[in-house]
């Protein structure tokens, strides 16, 4: 079965916004050929494996299966990601 999650993050922290900016912004990079970018390796072999290079469309971060924690409590679906600087 495959669930596709679409949210917003709640308590989001300056520090927490500059690691996400600065990765969706190197993921763009690398898809336009910027292979030297600095990308978190679960992301690279996304791109990789999904992605073919790009000029002008830009893709989200995709969150892969095991680099998250996903748990319903209630009506409400909850998401964790490790962060690490």
């Amino acid at each position: 079965m495959r669930l596709t999650i679409q949210a917003g993050i709640v308590g989001l922290t300056r520090s927490k916004k500059e690691i996400l900016d600065r990765e969706y912004s190197n993921l763009q990079r690398f898809l336009k050929g910027d292979r030297a970018v600095p990308l978190y390796s679960a992301n690279k072999q996304q791109a990789l494996r999904y992605y073919r290079k790009v000029k002008w469309k830009e893709y989200p971060l995709s969150l892969r299966n095991d680099l998250i924690n996903l748990r319903r409590a209630r009506a409400f679906w909850f998401l964790k990601i490790p962060f690490t600087v």
